[in-house]
C-alpha cells in the first residue's frame, strides 16, 4: 500500500504531461508485468521487487490516474465523485480478497498470481477506451507549439546563472554541514 501512495506526485506529473488514458495503459502493463514476474521469482528479495516495487508502481499509476480523471470531468460535484471513485479501492479490497483466496486453494499462489496478472493487464482495455477531456487535448497542443518556438529555448537558462545557482546551492549544503557538525 505504501509504495501506490508514494509515487502519488510521481503519478501526477506522469498524468498532466502525457493524460489519463496513456498513464492507466501503461500503469496495468507495469502491475500486470510486475505481477508475472513475481509469480516466477524464488526469494523474497525478488518477491519485494517484483511484487512491491514493480506491480505497486504500477497500480499506484493506476490509482492516480483514476483519481485525476474523476477530478477533470466532474466540476459541479467534484468532492463527491472523488469520493466514490477512491470507494473503488475498498470496493476491489473486499472482491479480491475471497478471489484471491479461492485462486490460491485452486491453482497455488503462482497460479493464483498469473491470474490476478491477468485482471491487471485489463486495465490496458479500461484506459483505452478512457477519453482525455477537450480542454486538457487542446492545452496539451497548445504547449507542444509553444515548446517548439525559439522563444522558448531562449528562456532557458544561461550557464553563467547556472553556475551561479549551483554555487549557491552547494554554499547552502555546507552551511547546513558545518551547522550540523556544530551542533553534533
Amino acid at each position: 500500500m505504501a509504495v501506490p501512495l508514494l509515487l502519488g506526485p510521481v503519478g501526477s506529473a506522469l498524468v498532466d504531461r502525457y493524460g489519463c488514458r496513456a498513464m492507466t495503459m501503461l500503469g496495468g502493463v507495469i502491475s500486470g508485468t510486475g505481477f508475472i514476474l513475481s509469480s516466477v521469482s524464488t526469494t523474497i528479495e525478488q518477491q519485494f521487487l517484483t511484487f512491491g516495487i514493480i506491480a505497486g508502481s504500477g497500480l499506484g499509476l493506476c490509482y492516480m490516474t483514476a483519481v485525476v480523471s474523476v477530478a477533470y470531468w466532474f466540476d459541479k460535484k467534484r468532492s463527491l465523485a472523488t469520493s466514490l471513485g477512491a470507494c473503488g479501492t475498498g470496493i476491489g479490497t473486499f472482491v479480491y480478497a475471497p478471489m484471491t483466496t479461492f485462486f490460491i486453494e485452486e491453482y497455488g499462489w503462482r497460479g493464483a498470481i498469473l491470474l490476478l496478472a491477468g485482471t491487471f493487464f485489463n486495465l490496458c482495455v479500461c484506459g483505452a477506451v478512457m477519453r482525455d477531456p477537450e480542454w486538457w487535448v487542446l492545452e496539451q497542443r497548445k504547449m507542444a507549439r509553444l515548446s517548439r518556438r525559439p522563444s522558448a529555448r531562449r528562456a532557458l537558462p544561461s550557464p553563467e546563472s547556472r553556475t551561479r545557482t549551483s554555487r549557491a546551492w552547494r554554499s547552502c549544503g555546507g552551511c547546513s554541514r558545518a551547522e550540523r557538525t556544530s551542533t553534533s
